[in-house]
């Protein structure tokens, strides 16, 4: 099974995403829509005091933003790599990047960014596309619960 950590402030794009990824493969997606909840995934003192049984971690994590949001990336990449996820291909999806901002984000660590554009690309276009790519030809890193190397 291949875990993949959704974030994105809208939950209803958030449902039709997990919706259009899962109709393709085999997929559990955990959508996240604040960001606290992210800080705590990349968290690796609350990981490591959390009683969860939820301590697996993701395959690939996304990030749909509606808006560049500079100090929100540069916290989130700079968490990231002292994380249990710091292996995890992070995407970042946007309708709104320019390409100073798109170089930038790839400079923070993102392995991938999706710019939707509602009038070139349609939704379930771009679902297929990436599925296609993230889940059929690139090998992710094995999910493994955190605290295992």
């Amino acid at each position: 099974m291949t875990h993949v950590v959704l974030f994105c402030e809208n939950a209803d794009l958030g449902r039709q995403i997990e919706s259009g990824l899962s109709a393709q493969t085999s997929l559990e997606v955990k959508i996240l829509t604040e960001a606290t909840a992210l800080w705590y995934l990349l968290d690796p003192i609350a990981q490591s005091i959390s009683a969860s049984d939820d301590k697996i971690s993701p395959s690939l994590l996304i990030l749909q933003l509606n808006e560049s949001n500079q100090p929100f990336l540069e916290r989130l990449f700079s968490l990231k790599k002292t994380s249990s996820i710091h292996h995890t291909p992070t995407i970042v999806w946007s309708n709104k990047l320019s390409n100073s901002e798109i170089t930038a984000v790839y400079r923070l660590g993102a392995s991938a960014v999706i710019l939707q554009n509602a009038h070139t690309n349609s939704l379930a276009k771009t679902l297929t596309d990436m599925g296609e790519y993230w889940f059929r030809s690139v090998i992710l890193p094995t999910p493994r619960f955190r605290g295992q190397a």
